[in-house]
């Protein structure tokens, strides 16, 4: 069972970061990013919900702390322990396919819907907000919101998660706007063509002539590892320049340059 740290003093420097979905999705990949930066990470994802599971991610990565709860929850947890939140990234999980069709199962589209809503839309928007007034009261604070690139490029049977997906960035312009008075920088990764099972099971980069197939898909010749993905996160968690603020960066392998999009 993971315990909470006691409440950090006001002279403590080390800056304190919240992941989303930190099994899912760049999960992995925003870890490493932090790994190099002076922060104490929390750790959000459903699985933690079950204390084996909870456990084993503590245990594998060390110093790291994993919550159990929804988002809101583990953010007011944080708050609770730290008394602040210098970081937050977003990292919403993947929903799966829903085509474009004349299906009449209308409730099961619903139930789509409305999974996938809470998921990429609701919980986001709500943690922003409050992660947002949290960080007003210091007049500094870093909210990094991951996309996916399909936003710009939807896939076959894929239209409504690549719509759900489009209000990042937007998110993101709007955010840095209404946030930059109070020091508070906001920027959206777009990424693609990620090197994890989240995007192509393991086997199809283990292999040779499906590397060479994959390896097609972009300009660079080959996917994108995490620690390439990670180097941009914690170059955005260090807040190296607040004037950068309200953009979304595309980590693609030039695959939309190639593509004309």
């Amino acid at each position: 069972m993971t315990t909470m740290p006691a409440p950090a003093g006001p002279s403590t420097e080390r800056l304190i970061a919240l992941l989303t979905n930190g099994r899912q999705f760049a999960g992995p990949a925003a870890l490493l990013g932090l790994k190099h930066l002076n922060c104490r990470v929390y750790v959000h994802d459903p699985a933690f919900s079950d204390d084996a599971q909870r456990d084993a991610f503590a245990s594998d990565h060390n110093g790291v702390i994993p919550l159990a709860g929804n988002r809101l929850s583990v953010a007011n947890d944080v708050i609770r322990a730290e008394g602040r939140l210098d970081i937050l990234i977003e990292n919403p999980s993947p929903r799966g396919e829903a085509h474009v069709t004349d299906d009449d199962n209308v409730d099961a589209l619903d139930k789509w819907l409305n999974d996938a809503a809470r998921e990429l839309i609701t919980e986001p928007f709500e943690l922003l907000n409050f992660a947002a007034r949290a960080m007003r009261q210091r007049s500094r604070g870093v909210i990094i919101l991951l996309t996916s690139e399909s936003w710009e490029k939807p896939q076959h049977g894929s239209v409504y998660y690549s719509a759900m997906r489009a209000a990042y960035p937007s998110l993101a312009l709007g955010a840095a706007r209404d946030l930059a008075p109070a020091g508070i920088q906001v920027n959206c990764i777009s990424p693609n063509y990620l090197e994890s099972k989240e995007y192509y099971p393991p086997e199809l980069w283990s292999q040779p002539e499906k590397k060479k197939e994959l390896a097609g898909l972009t300009p660079v010749g080959r996917l994108q590892t995490a620690d390439e993905l990670g180097d941009v996160i914690g170059f955005l968690a260090s807040r190296p320049n607040a004037f950068l603020t309200g953009s979304t960066i595309k980590i693609d392998g030039g695959a939309l340059v190639s593509a004309g999009v």
